[in-house]
């Protein structure tokens, strides 16, 4: 409110000066020719008016110069305000972009840490099949996803070997509602799937921490004997099965992991039939042509209206390889779709 009403009051100001002055100009052209002092007053007059009258003018434009210098500074001072933002911002970016560099390379070390550091724990089983390595690689793998509590894998050379399941031999405690606590991993186990045999009866050896795993494999092969699995026993390799078992676990975390040149899907590895063929709760899956048949379709129920028939033979797959896959894919499925 003071600034517009000293604003308005120099206005008036200026506006009056200089009619003042016009005035006394007027007023001294209309003397020039009056009476014997005219000229003297004339030239009062004149010299009084064209003060006042410049006065007058000369505020008016000194508020002009004002307005103009204000307008620059107040323009000049935006700029500088305005560069200077700028190259703070660029130097809050460039610092900015170099943490976060320094926080992804730090992240892509650990995790290049991580993956070797997974990774060694299954190679180890190049060098010695021990208790400690075979548990250190089935941990691994379960806390990645890549399995849950145990792999099955062919034990033998033949194609249709004996399936050996290599697991974790869990205790569960029932509660006081009836109902049963998480399982407690206790050690491994080795059980053959007699399922594929044709029967049900439970053929397995416990693998403790102090146990040779020569002497847990000959144990599993006795039982097999004992309970009338005897050529079957003789096809049992324990070579070849920690072989497929250890390739199983490293493609089903490189695909887990979604690894560059990984063959797998991501799906949990259930069964490592040969080195081209797995089992995974996604479907059967090709080293070549990846997922070939669905879990849904090996899943689907069997009735007497609506029997269950086996997807056709591709012109790719050897005959007999593609009915065992699809054999052990619904074993396997079929199963996990009752829970």
């Amino acid at each position: 409110m003071t600034d517009k009403k000293d604003g308005g009051i120099r206005r008036g100001f200026i506006i009056l000066w200089t009619l003042v002055g016009l005035l006394l100009l007027a007023t001294a052209t209309w003397l020039a020719d009056g009476w014997s002092d005219s000229k003297f007053w004339s030239s009062v007059l004149v010299n009084l008016g064209t003060t006042i009258f410049l006065a007058g003018f000369l505020v008016w434009l000194e508020r002009r110069l004002v307005a103009t210098t204000r307008t620059v500074a107040k323009e000049a001072a935006t700029e500088a305000a305005s560069a200077a933002a700028t190259v703070a911002a660029e130097e809050a970016t460039k610092v900015l972009t170099a943490r976060l560099d320094a926080i992804q390379d730090r992240f892509e070390e650990q995790l290049a840490d991580q993956v070797a550091h997974e990774d060694s724990a299954v190679s180890a089983l190049s060098g010695d099949i021990s208790y400690g390595n075979v548990m250190n690689a089935l941990m691994t793998a379960r806390q990645l996803g890549v399995v849950d509590y145990e792999l099955l894998v062919t034990a033998g050379e033949a194609i249709d070997a004996p399936v050996v399941s290599v697991g974790l031999k869990t205790y569960q405690q029932q509660d006081y509602l009836g109902g049963y606590d998480e399982p407690v991993i206790v050690g491994l186990k080795l059980s053959v799937d007699t399922q594929l045999l044709g029967t049900a009866y439970v053929v397995e050896a416990n693998w403790d921490e102090a146990d040779d795993p020569i002497e847990v494999f000959a144990r599993l092969r006795s039982e097999m004997v004992r309970v009338g699995y005897g050529p079957e026993a003789r096809g049992l390799n324990l070579d070849r099965m920690f072989r497929l078992f250890k390739l199983g676990l490293e493609e089903g975390m490189a695909g887990r992991r979604g690894d560059d040149g990984s063959w797998r899907s991501r799906g949990k590895l259930l069964d490592v039939i040969s080195d081209d063929w797995v089992v995974s709760e996604l479907g059967v899956e090709h080293r070549e042509h990846g997922i070939v048949v669905d879990a849904p379709v090996l899943s689907a129920r069997s009735s007497v209206q609506n029997p269950y028939v086996a997807p056709p033979v591709p012109e790719w797959a050897e005959g007999a390889a593609w009915k065992l896959a699809i054999g052990r894919g619904r074993e396997r499925l079929e199963a996990r779709s009752f829970f």
